[in-house]
């Protein structure tokens, strides 16, 4: 996150685990701070109106979410380094030592270093997007909203804290669609009802405005994605995750989540009776872009959990059976009921498959 670029999470996808994926990337000492699995150069964002320093065009660069935000969201879409910035060429001290103790996921010594630093430069954009990424990091998105919402006015023309604070409404919205699951007590739970719907709303607005100032943000469109599968869209987060899969290549995981939300529409058109072939062949090609994921990353346990699950709705058991031990032989979570349901965020057409398959084995 921290004024990060086009690398999300999300995706920037671990080939072994769903878990790996969400852990911050270090940024290394003896070059840029970015890492990405693709070979596209890393690309400066937009300068900023307020960034009169090189410290503050490296304070423009963003960390993943922690697995505190995870726990609260589910798997989701963790940005990662964007700009061709050593944290070494950082000028203020506060700042520099802010970046590194956030690479490190040391979060109240870049939290208390990014407030130090702001104390020298009250309106840094940067500065208060980095604070708002170690807020949003350890379970306080109200207050990390605030501070994107003062780095958004400061900086206007930049993709990234918008991109970031779509991720903070995203984590407000699921609190308060749990809360309103949970009754809340009088009234309160239609309340919280409307309210996530209306922090979804403003995410994708948010992610969407993000695209538009970036078109190459590819991490801005995998966001999006996931805040309309959460609206219910399946359509428009397959025109996100397809386009965001073909501005980074190279993230397996982009690649799955795109394949994941076309057998969602895919079997949604089926059982609406519309366009069968136009479903057959949307089918038919979810499959195959898991099965290039699977044999080019050949320990992505969940896109080997994924093949399972199409190959069984497919009607091609022994296929399904095949990529199942092979999901399980590599993590063995994958036996488990449930587990594609808390740990992915597959489409429920795809959980449910997968369940079924489960139930047979």
């Amino acid at each position: 996150m921290f004024f990060q670029s086009r690398t999300s999470s999300h995706a920037a996808a671990s080939t072994s685990s769903p878990f790996s994926r969400r852990q911050a990337r270090i940024c290394r000492s003896s070059g840029p701070c970015w890492t990405r699995k693709t070979t596209e150069p890393p690309r400066a964002l937009p300068k900023q109106d307020n960034e009169r320093s090189n410290g503050d065009r490296a304070a423009s660069l963003f960390l993943p979410l922690a697995l505190a935000v995870a726990a609260c969201l589910g798997p989701l879409s963790l940005p990662s380094l964007a700009e061709n910035v050593r944290v070494e060429d950082v000028e203020s001290p506060a700042l520099r030592a802010g970046l590194e103790a956030a690479n490190e996921q040391r979060w109240a010594d870049a939290e208390r270093l990014f407030k130090a630093y702001l104390l020298e430069a009250p309106d840094s954009a940067s500065g208060l997007s980095n604070l708002a990424n170690v807020e949003l990091s350890t379970g306080r998105p109200q207050r990390a909203l605030e501070h994107f919402d003062r780095a958004v006015e400061l900086a206007p023309r930049a993709a990234v804290p918008r991109m970031n604070r779509a991720l903070a409404k995203e984590a407000l919205a699921v609190a308060a669609a749990a809360e309103s699951k949970g009754g809340g007590g009088g009234s309160s739970g239609g309340v919280s009802s409307s309210s996530s719907e209306l922090l979804l709303a403003s995410a994708a607005d948010d992610a969407r405005q993000a695209s538009l100032l970036d078109s190459k943000e590819f991490a801005a469109f995998y966001d999006l994605g996931n805040i309309l599968e959460r609206q219910g869209d399946f359509v428009g987060a397959l025109g996100a995750f397809t386009e965001a899969a073909d501005l980074a290549p190279g993230l397996p995981g982009y690649r799955l989540r795109e394949a994941t939300s076309m057998f969602q529409v895919a079997v949604d058109s089926e059982e609406a009776g519309s366009l069968p072939d136009s479903s057959a062949a949307s089918f038919t090609k979810a499959r195959r872009l898991v099965e290039g994921v699977a044999r080019k990353n050949p320990r992505y346990a969940e896109a080997r959990a994924a093949l399972a699950a199409m190959h069984w709705k497919a009607g091609d058991v022994a296929a399904a059976e095949g990529a199942l031990d092979s999901a399980v032989g590599l993590e063995g979570e994958w036996r488990k009921p449930g587990h594609a349901a808390k740990a992915t965020r597959w489409p429920p057409r795809l959980v449910e498959a997968y369940e079924r398959l489960l139930a047979i084995e």
